[in-house]
């Protein structure tokens, strides 16, 4: 933090021009390790854009959305989030003073947007207030949403907000609820039976999470690390590491792995009753990998963005070697395709060469339009509070126009051209993807 205050201090006043790179997916990085767009909270409130824009006939209302965001409202209506700072900080907030926001999410954020907010009210026409605070739109599960769209599934779309709704769907709310029905209902055999048996057979202490699990927040904290990651691949093993992790498992009798693993397979089982389609196409992708890596052939394909990828995972070997009495040990690359690692990389790799593209073309219409002020950071977008309007139209344009290609079709093609026997693409359910367009909280 240090660093980072002291980085800023010297470049006060100063044009900073950030160093980008771009991975094979597409994905875009910035360079920089003091202070970045892509940083911790104080370093993304360290920065602000140089050119000022008005903040328009809507601009103060979206700063008030965005501070609540920051606060943690993040999961109520826009006109509640609006209603929420009216009532818990007013026309002139003295966060100098009153240091309820340092408890918040984001506190040097919120910071940043009370004192921005305080300035235009300050004005006496907000409207024509020049602001140059960056704020953010994030996608809701970004992954499943992609998945989802790609499938058009009416369910999980839902889920993850690519339909509209009166509030925000809350997909690990939704996840922890189902396995909290699970667990009830395991427990409820137990009583009945005297034993509940896993997968393996093995008894199983049903009834060890029901204290963490019976509040809401607390089931959406166990189950929120799994599902993040469950369209990146995730495997039950990963899951069950990542609750052991978490210590979701401390203090309980019998086995550490057996207890996570039982609440990993119910997680997994839940997760796939609320994205159906998303969890068979991760499966039929996981299918390509490995029929084209056992003929040592790579996956290629190129993003709607016109970005060409290859993925191709190879085996590696430990080489020794000895300088000046030295010992080192140097991984390096075989000419032996790694089939494991293409079958867990595919559906990641496939997911973020997709939002990569997103944000590039969502970039290029914002650009159409001589706007050139933003912050990218994968699936969250930024710009100006007085554009962030014309943005959320333009990446929810540039999604659907995206998926409307036949994006699974390209990669059937594409694996059936090297010989390979592999099922057509999984069937498509009834999402409209016009739906997107119209979705409050498709990113928000």
């Amino acid at each position: 933090m240090a660093y980072a205050v002291a980085t800023a201090d010297s470049l006060v006043g100063r044009p900073v021009f950030f160093v980008h790179t771009m991975d094979w997916r597409g994905r875009i990085y910035p360079c920089p390790t003091a202070i970045s767009p892509q940083g911790t909270d104080l370093e993304k409130a360290l920065i602000r854009y140089k050119e000022k824009v008005p903040l328009g006939p809507n601009g103060l209302e979206d700063l008030k959305i965005w501070a609540a965001g920051c606060a943690g409202m993040d999961k109520i209506p826009f006109p509640d989030r609006v209603s929420w700072w009216n009532s818990t900080w007013g026309d002139t907030p003295d966060v100098e003073n009153d240091m309820r926001w340092t408890e918040y999410d984001d506190p040097f954020l919120f910071f940043q947007a009370a004192k921005e907010i305080r300035s235009a009210i300050a004005s006496g026409i907000p409207a024509l207030y020049l602001s140059d605070l960056s704020i953010c739109v994030d996608g809701s599960q970004n992954g499943l949403q992609h998945l989802s769209a790609m499938g058009r599934d009416e369910v999980g779309g839902e889920a993850v907000n690519l339909v509209d709704g009166d509030r925000p769907r809350d997909l690990y709310a939704n996840v922890g609820n189902l396995v909290y029905d699970c667990v009830m209902a395991d427990a409820a055999l137990a009583e009945k039976t005297g034993n509940v048996v896993d997968d393996c057979g093995e008894p199983v202490p049903s009834l060890v999470w029901m204290e963490e699990l019976e509040v809401p927040k607390a089931r959406r904290k166990v189950v929120k690390r799994s599902v993040l990651a469950y369209p990146y691949g995730v495997t039950k093993p990963g899951m069950r590491d990542g609750l052991i992790a978490d210590g979701f498992t401390n203090g309980l009798p019998g086995s550490k792995h057996r207890n996570a693993w039982y609440l990993a397979e119910r997680i997994d089982s839940s997760v796939r009753n609320v994205v159906v389609s998303a969890a068979r196409l991760m499966d039929w992708f996981r299918n390509i990998a490995e029929e084209l890596g056992k003929i040592e052939k790579p996956v290629e394909w190129t993003t709607p963005a016109g970005f060409p990828c290859k993925m191709r995972y190879l085996v590696q070997e430990d080489k020794r070697i000895e300088v000046n009495s030295m010992r080192l040990t140097i991984r390096s690359d075989t000419d032996e395709m790694d089939v494991a690692a293409q079958v867990r990389g595919i559906v990641a790799n496939i997911v973020h060469s997709l939002d990569s593209a997103h944000l590039v073309k969502t970039c290029h219409r914002m650009i159409k339009q001589d706007y050139r002020s933003f912050q990218f950071i994968h699936d969250s977008f930024g710009c100006h509070a007085g554009r962030i309007r014309f943005m959320n139209a333009a990446l929810r344009q540039e999604f659907v126009k995206m998926h409307s290609s036949d994006i699974t079709g390209y990669f059937y093609k594409y694996a059936i051209s090297h010989g390979v026997d592999i099922p057509t693409p999984p069937p498509v359910g009834n999402l409209n993807l016009e739906d997107v367009k119209m979705s409050r909280f498709f990113f928000a």
